[in-house]
């Protein structure tokens, strides 16, 4: 059963999907209108897997009412979300810190200047300065201490052993990582945006399905009222009717709760109040799936956790680098021009002028130490990245076969649903000829109802499976939303 994808956080920070219950349990009671969605039911078994799910669109639009103005669309949902999701406003931040981590790494190379005006006074007494006993009268007082003075100073890191630029080589890596991850936030933010917005598409279809099984079922009623009134039905007959009709009328209501979480999930993806009311458009969703073989490739060079994982890695090399490099000498210059006096401005200029070497030739094995800790930290990174490449060409196989499968279950419910439907209109003339009961003609409808909520969930399982696919390979991007 397809879930409706919302978002949560995990201990780890993830993302992980919410599944709606509720809908699992309409499959049994749902019905909706036959001939329509015969019409159009979509054949599956000629066209080739790895090709465009050509007849998704149309089924899509047969599940959902007709669009009114005003209503979401698809595209504009995706790029509301890129716009506004709160995971997204986190991702930018980060770049933004990362690139002002690469301004500062920069500024090392070059000289810093500063300007400085102190004013100084003090009072000393006879004792402090020696002359202890002397009387007031002798000039024995206190005696005052006024200096004034300004200048600039000038200081140049001559970085001699390249530290400087590796600092800057390792912010830069952070920035490319950081961008990564916005990507790879922004393919997350596009798929389940989709996802609830598909969701929000079938749980209105469903809703409908309901409400109009239930005016059905208590249209029936009345009728087996009528005919138990002229001895025409059975007293069974009715018990099954109320039976059907609060059952219908259960489902009625599972099916509001689900559209209402549905409407929630996608809401917070899109950044708007929860409780907001929200109503999408149709829109044909046409999504190109390649071979299983273009597929991999894309995983091993764009799939965001790769690619993150990777720059993390770049970044853990600089880092080495760097803390191999604690050892290496740094040559400070600097230089000043002051003046000083007890008048302001000061007039007695003062210049300075100094070279300062900076070796470290024993730290009791301090330097050492870190080397080894940013080499362990890169091992494991390493480790990691062959670890989640693993993992992503598992997931990726796994999708593709479940791609397959729901394109093969699919075909399947098609040709269920248009059995139920010939049967339900068999079973009608039958029931209008006095042929069969009601209660035989209600059950035929409840086999097309079942048929029916197969092939809408089917339809949508393959269109998710090929989005899952679509991830994997890191195609879901700011283009593919443009697309839409």
């Amino acid at each position: 059963m397809l879930g409706i994808a919302g978002k949560a956080t995990s201990d780890k920070g993830e993302m992980v999907r919410i599944p709606i219950v509720g809908l699992v349990l309409l499959t049994a009671m749902l019905g909706s209108r036959p001939a329509r969605l015969a019409a159009q039911a979509p054949a599956v078994g000629s066209e080739p897997v790895a090709a465009v799910v050509e007849a998704v669109a149309p089924a899509v639009e047969a599940m959902v009412p007709a669009s009114v103005p005003g209503d979401l669309s698809l595209g504009q949902a995706v790029r509301e979300a890129l716009a506004a999701n709160p995971d997204l406003a986190v991702a930018r931040a980060r770049l933004a810190a990362a690139q002002a981590a690469v301004d500062g790494a920069r500024a090392a190379f070059f000289p810093r200047v500063s300007a400085m005006v102190q004013y100084n006074e003090r009072e000393y007494s006879p004792s402090s300065l020696g002359f202890a006993g002397m009387p007031a009268a002798a000039g024995g007082g206190t005696r005052t201490s006024i200096v004034q003075t300004d200048g600039l100073t000038f200081q140049w890191p001559i970085d001699l052993g390249q530290r400087t630029a590796l600092a800057l080589r390792r912010a830069r890596a952070g920035e490319r990582k950081a961008a990564s991850d916005r990507r790879g936030a922004e393919s997350e933010v596009i798929a389940l945006t989709i996802e609830a917005f598909l969701g929000v598409r079938r749980a209105a279809e469903l809703l409908t399905s309901a409400r109009d099984r239930a005016t059905a079922l208590a249209a029936h009623r009345e009728l087996v009222l009528r005919r138990l009134d002229a001895e025409l039905a059975q007293r069974t007959d009715l018990l099954k009717a109320d039976v059907q009709l609060e059952s219908a009328r259960e489902a009625v209501l599972l099916a509001e709760n689900a559209l209402a979480q549905a409407g929630h999930v996608l809401n917070q993806m899109l950044g708007r109040p929860v409780a907001a009311p929200v109503a999408v458009a149709t829109a044909a969703l046409e999504l190109a799936v390649p071979d299983l073989d273009t597929l991999a490739q894309d995983l091993e060079t764009a799939n965001p956790g790769l690619v993150s994982l990777r720059r993390q890695v770049e970044v853990l090399e600089q880092g080495l680098r760097l803390e191999r490099a604690g050892h290496r000498p740094t040559l400070t210059l600097s230089g000043s021009r002051t003046r000083t006096g007890k008048d302001w401005p000061p007039s007695d200029p003062n210049w300075a002028v100094a070279a300062a070497l900076d070796w470290k030739l024993f730290d009791a094995g301090q330097q050492q130490a870190r080397v080894a800790e940013a080499r362990a930290r890169l091992a494991e990174a390493q480790a990691q990245l062959e670890k989640t490449r693993q993992a992503l060409q598992v997931q990726l196989q796994s999708a593709w076969r479940q791609y397959r499968t729901a394109a093969t279950r699919l075909e399947v419910t098609r040709k269920a649903l248009e059995l139920a439907q010939e049967e339900v209109r068999l079973s009608r003339l039958q029931a209008e000829e006095g042929l069969i009961t009601l209660t035989d003609h209600l059950d035929t409808q409840a086999e097309f109802t079942r048929a029916q909520v197969a092939f809408i969930v089917a339809t949508f399982d393959r269109t998710l499976a090929a989005l899952r696919l679509l991830q994997l390979a890191g195609r879901l991007d700011r283009e593919f939303a443009e697309r839409l």
